[in-house]
């Protein structure tokens, strides 16, 4: 089963080492390794597959991203208007982003790039962007995934529960 790590899962090295070995296959997105860089404490994990996230200009570095289509643009679009509850700047008026419209640009990227790698289950302990407000819900629905907080993770398929 394909798990998709959001940036404030990690470290993770627990919540990896609880559940059954061989079971997943823990991912996080590139979008990650640029967050992380240079913080050792929560620096991803080498072992953890990684996947290229979709070409973002001004945001992506292109040795790292892969090219997008109408259907991620689409996608991101879709998924920007669901995590920032309609409040996100349309494209063309996006030149200053606040640093909360950053992190929400970027936390769309990460989604986007799990839905496309037909990830199963996205694990984020982001509850205002992509869980309350019916948020979960809406995104599951649309992109055919699970979305679980670090918490209902362990419960569900640590060794413990």
């Amino acid at each position: 089963m394909k798990v998709t790590l959001d940036t404030n899962i990690l470290p993770a090295d627990d919540l990896i080492a609880s559940v059954e070995p061989g079971l997943f296959e823990f991912a996080i997105v590139s979008v990650t390794d640029r967050e992380t860089e240079g913080l050792k404490d929560l620096a991803a994990q080498t072992n953890i597959f990684r996947i290229l996230e979709t070409a973002a200009w001004d945001e992506s570095r292109f040795d790292k991203a892969v090219w997008g289509d109408s259907e991620s643009a689409k996608r991101k679009e879709r998924c920007l208007q669901i995590i920032s509850d309609g409040s996100f700047p349309p494209p063309g008026a996006r030149n200053e982003l606040t640093k909360g419209e950053q992190h929400q640009y970027r936390d769309a990227m990460i989604f986007c790039g799990h839905v496309r790698d037909g990830g199963e289950i996205f694990v984020t302990n982001d509850e205002k962007g992509f869980v309350k407000g019916g948020r979960r819900a809406s995104l599951e629905k649309e992109f055919h995934t699970r979305i679980m907080t670090r918490i209902e993770f362990l419960f569900v398929f640590g060794e413990k529960s």
